[in-house]
């Protein structure tokens, strides 16, 4: 039995086990115990309520229990700050009946429905390099991309997929296994595995992780689903604002009878399904434009595992509509006083069409998996061809790259961001970025560093110059700036802490842009564009991407003169000790600082691991104790900006924290490192830091 159907079974169980009429819970609650992603959760709670009908979930939203249905969107049912997340379940008759059912089941027997373990034969999109056919289970095989996606390079052992995947850790050995062998024949992925017999057949897997080169199919990948759903989104926005409101509809259906007074009563649950069902109907177009489209014209096509990801996102889409939808039509009815026996109809007439608009989007997906040889090779190509898509990679990185990013390096998190801009922007791949100091984008292995530069200096069709307190200070930046304004050639420079004023040398004549408004951040990706002969995508799909570089610009400060922090004196640093470390739990946690002589506490600076500062907090504490209060909103400030050295898997990782210290009229900064994770209190979730009791001083 897996993990999801022993929690759907103990889940309503419990209504006749107990004898009780409904239950309390969170959504959060039932994680530790079978191992199921909070949001996964949800939506099978909502799954239960909405499609079986098993169940219904109410909050309290301050002044009553609201259903599930009047919340927007439905699975708001699970957040409200009033009811401290908690949701009222109440069990329905098909529930009732579901119990019956599975008191009477013999121990051991399951739905089929209920075990995913049927194999499909596939081969990554072709014959194999054996040329044989190879039969695994492909929906396990892709879900052990993606979560070993998250985790690289790390190696993930068998046990921890089979936690982490709960609906298929009852298959056996053998699937995982014939799973791997499919993967591995691809070169996607590798771990230590002992093979056995004439067939050379996995008998022993302790661990799987991603390929270099089964990475780069993941990233580009994941780029190409996040992009879509950006697009996807921007596509629905306001799909039904029009008749959102009762206002709304009269005004549409006054327009078609002319005069809301002559619209016929009986006539007015067909023509508010008819208008609904209108625009529903737009979701088709919108993820052929926003997702299929873009797979097509991505590199490779649209491959058989493309299509697998592609319709289990039109499945996820399509259902997140049908409720949102039904929430929307079932208001809509009961607004005009339609009985529930007749506005069933609507709701009916809602599935049908859902469904056909499922069945309409796999054919078009399949239509583009068929069309797919006329676009170029395969992304997931077969172990015979991987060497001729590394020769093609190669004369692309010989060609040279389209823009270089030049930069100090104590502003790789700057560069970082400006990286994924540019990126999700123009459509730019990883070969065709420089930028020496974020991984990924570095100077081959190997070659002569000052030679490589010298020549990309002047090879790359843009280069951005970032300008900030540190590169103004950095010989190597304005040495690349310079040669590339000798050879006149086009640049950008992009200001983060700086004024144009302190721009120096020949550059300075130049127009400059600045980080400080998403308004200059687009006009470097319109122009930068331009150069490039690239169509930038939709600003909306990447709005969010310029706000992070501008978010990390704005903590970017020139640091302060060495004459303001004075160096202790030698009996100073002899006589003066001082201990800081974390304490306490969120939200209430401190910096507690304890000295043998009295202290001054006047700054406190939130900073990546690079001890770049993201927040700064100004203070005046005194004593030989300090308690120092750690902001949550400057903690999750901290905690969202994207981190070279976070955990792709739940943004945890290293921080560190600057306190400017003085004593005895000299002043220093220290630096604590730290690490900070999520963790839950309650049904809330905080960020919780674990501090280190070493630190270090700068003078």
């Amino acid at each position: 039995m897996t993990s999801q159907q022993k929690l759907k079974d103990d889940f309503l169980s419990f209504f006749k086990r107990t004898g009780s009429s409904e239950r309390y819970i969170t959504a959060w609650q039932f994680h530790g115990e079978y191992g199921i992603e909070t949001e996964h959760v949800k939506e099978l709670l909502l799954r239960w309520a909405a499609e079986d009908r098993l169940i219904t979930l109410e909050a309290w939203d301050g002044t009553r229990f609201r259903p599930w249905r009047e919340w927007d969107p439905p699975g708001a049912v699970f957040s409200s700050s009033a009811a401290a997340d908690q949701v009222r379940v109440r069990l329905l008759a098909d529930g009732a009946e579901y119990v019956e059912r599975i008191s009477k089941r013999p121990p051991g027997r399951e739905t089929k429905t209920d075990h995913p373990k049927q194999p499909v034969e596939s081969n990554y999109d072709g014959a194999s390099a054996m040329g044989e056919k190879n039969m695994y289970n492909q929906d396990l095989g892709d879900k052990v991309l993606e979560r070993i996606h998250k985790s690289f390079p790390e190696l993930a052992t068998l046990e921890q997929l089979r936690a982490e995947i709960p609906e298929y850790a009852s298959l056996p050995d053998e699937d995982w296994f014939s799973m791997y062998e499919a993967l591995a024949q691809y070169e996607l992925v590798e771990g230590p595995a002992v093979r056995s017999g004439a067939a050379n057949k996995v008998g022993a897997l302790y661990g799987i992780k991603l390929t270099k080169l089964g990475k780069a199919r993941m990233d580009e990948l994941m780029r190409l689903l996040e992009l879509g759903g950006l697009k996807f989104n921007q596509a629905v926005k306001g799909l039904y604002d029009d008749i959102a409101t009762t206002d709304g509809l009269r005004t549409l259906l006054g327009e078609k009878f002319g005069g809301w007074h002559l619209v016929p009563s009986q006539a007015i649950p067909q023509e508010v399904m008819r208008a609904f069902i209108g625009r529903f109907a737009r979701i088709k177009s919108a993820f052929e434009d926003s997702y299929i489209h873009l797979f097509e014209n991505a590199e490779g096509g649209v491959t058989a595992r493309r299509a697998r990801w592609l319709n289990r996102k039109a499945a996820l889409l399509l259902g997140e509509q049908k409720i949102r939808g039904s929430h929307l039509l079932n208001g809509l009815l009961s607004a005009f006083g339609v009985p529930p026996s007749i506005a069933s109809a609507p709701l009916d007439e809602l599935q049908i069409r859902c469904e056909e608009i499922a069945n309409a989007l796999s054919a078009s997906i399949k239509i583009a998996e068929l069309s797919r040889g006329l676009k170029g090779t395969d992304s997931a190509a077969p172990a015979g061809d991987v060497s001729e898509a590394r020769r093609q990679q190669a004369e692309k990185r010989t060609q040279g790259i389209s823009v270089l990013i030049s930069h100090s390096s104590r502003d790789r998190a700057l560069a970082e961001a400006l990286i994924d801009l540019l990126r999700s922007a123009l459509g730019l791949s990883a070969d065709q970025i420089r930028c020496t100091s974020v991984d990924g984008y570095r100077l081959p292995a190997g070659v002569n560093t000052a030679d490589q530069l010298r020549g990309e200096i002047t090879s790359a069709t843009v280069l951005i110059g970032v300008l900030t307190p540190n590169s103004l200070s950095s010989t190597y930046v304005l040495f690349e700036l310079g040669a590339r304004w000798g050879a006149g050639l086009f640049m950008i420079p992009l200001l983060a802490g700086v004024k144009p004023e302190e721009m120096r040398g020949p550059h300075s004549a130049l127009n400059a842009l600045s980080c400080e408004t998403e308004a200059q951040l687009l006009q470097l990706v319109q122009d930068a564009g331009r150069e490039l002969g690239i169509a930038p995508q939709s600003a909306a799909s990447y709005l969010r991407y310029a706000s992070a570089v501008r978010a990390l610009s704005e903590s970017i400060a020139a640091p302060p003169p060495h004459t303001e922090l004075q160096k202790p004196s030698a009996k100073t640093k002899r006589d003066f000790t001082m201990s800081v470390k974390a304490e306490g739990t969120p939200p209430s946690q401190i910096l507690k600082l304890m000295a043998n002589q009295p202290i001054s506490a006047s700054r406190l600076e939130y900073m990546l691991s690079d001890q770049t500062c993201i927040v700064a907090e100004d203070l005046s504490l005194d004593g030989e104790t300090i308690e120092v209060p750690l902001s949550h909103e400057s903690l999750t400030r901290l905690f969202n900006i994207p981190r070279p050295d976070m955990s792709q898997w739940d943004h945890s990782g290293p921080v560190k924290f600057g306190l400017t210290v003085s004593t005895s009229g000299q002043t220093q900064q220290y630096i604590l490192s730290a690490r900070m994770e999520n963790s839950a209190y309650g049904s809330n979730i905080y960020r919780n830091v674990i501090g280190s009791a070493q630190f270090h001083g700068i003078g």
